[in-house]
């Protein structure tokens, strides 16, 4: 008998795929290092940008983050479900590009 177990519904979080877009591809999915203290690894990265480039209406993927947070927070939901995600996507919610977004939206107001 086939696996019936139910899809997740629409703003719950398949954590089988990639958490950020949950598309199926072809590209490797990979879970950040956590050889590093909690406070530098990609977890953590990814919890403390995303809501940041939220903030700023600068999101580069389309994604709710209260997706990511099924209670205590983006960084405890990320560790406990062992999320994995596109190496690419990661380079698009690092440090620099969130300091490219916020003076790119700075630049822009004042204008």
């Amino acid at each position: 008998m086939a696996n019936s177990s139910p899809a997740p519904a629409k703003w719950q979080t398949d954590w089988s795929k990639c958490c950020l877009c949950e598309k199926e591809t072809r590209k490797v999915l990979k879970a950040p290092a956590t050889r590093y203290s909690s406070d530098q690894d990609g977890y953590s990265m990814i919890s403390m940008n995303i809501p940041l480039f939220y903030e700023i209406n600068d999101l580069p993927i389309i994604l709710d983050p209260a997706r990511l947070d099924e209670g205590g927070g983006i960084d405890g939901t990320l560790r406990r479900k062992k999320a994995m995600y596109h190496q690419s996507f990661r380079l698009l919610f690092n440090n620099t590009k969130l300091d490219r977004a916020k003076k790119w939206r700075a630049q822009n107001s004042n204008q």
